[in-house]
């Protein structure tokens, strides 16, 4: 007796549905970007610029800013892009209400769709190999000729910085300095699990891949 076989990868009806129901199927089908991802320290970052900040972080208009429009972007995959002329509009549109910009990749000569770091729900993450780097590298930039002798204050709109759990443990002292280069920091997380290098190559630019954190309770 033959049996009966359900594709369930295919919905023939779908056409038919009423363009909102369509359209709301569509979104769901969108990525998740509403969850905080970690964005890897790059050294360069840090950049005078004049600012109107209130005492007491700054006495004067000049600042070492740290611009987190320098990391790496992270690489978002929207296949809905490639379905169909219904469902490009609508993923589209998500990409510019998401901020997410759209740039062109030499070596598939197509485009990527890339997310910036944003700083208020995003995490800097330190890889060990960097930590030495993150430390000094504001310091030894206010000491650069075009800074030397200048009243110059620090700012940083990172509120998340996250470190290798061995970092913590082997250089605390470094750790408390270099809080303070950054006064918006509200969360300090600690990656038990540390990720591998999440930069990859992408011709002259650097990207890197989506890594998630969550919090967990601490041990004991």
């Amino acid at each position: 007796m033959a049996q009966t076989v359900t594709n369930y990868s295919s919905f023939p009806l779908f056409p038919s549905l009423p363009s909102e129901l369509r359209n709301q199927i569509w979104r769901d089908a969108l990525p998740d970007m509403d969850r905080p991802a970690l964005y890897v320290y790059r050294k360069g970052c840090w950049c005078p610029k004049q600012l109107k900040i209130p005492y007491p972080y700054g006495g004067s208009d000049l600042f070492l800013v740290f611009n987190h429009d320098l990391l790496a972007p992270i690489i978002i995959t929207v296949p809905l892009v490639f379905v169909t002329r219904e469902a490009r509009d609508i993923a589209l549109g998500w990409v510019r209400e998401q901020g997410i910009e759209m740039r062109f990749r030499e070596e598939t000569q197509g485009h990527i769709f890339v997310r910036p770091f944003n700083p208020k729900q995003d995490a800097l993450y330190v890889p060990l190999h960097k930590w030495d780097d993150f430390c000094s590298e504001p310091t030894l930039r206010m000491f650069e000729p075009d800074l030397l002798e200048q009243a110059i204050g620090n700012w940083a709109e990172v509120t998340r910085i996250a470190l290798p759990e061995d970092t913590v443990i082997k250089d605390c002292g470094s750790l408390v300095e270099i809080i303070g280069f950054f006064p918006c920091l509200e969360v300090l997380l600690i990656m038990v699990n540390s990720p591998s290098d999440l930069q990859v190559e992408d011709g002259e630019s650097m990207v890197q891949r989506w890594c998630e954190f969550e919090s967990v309770w601490g041990r004991g």
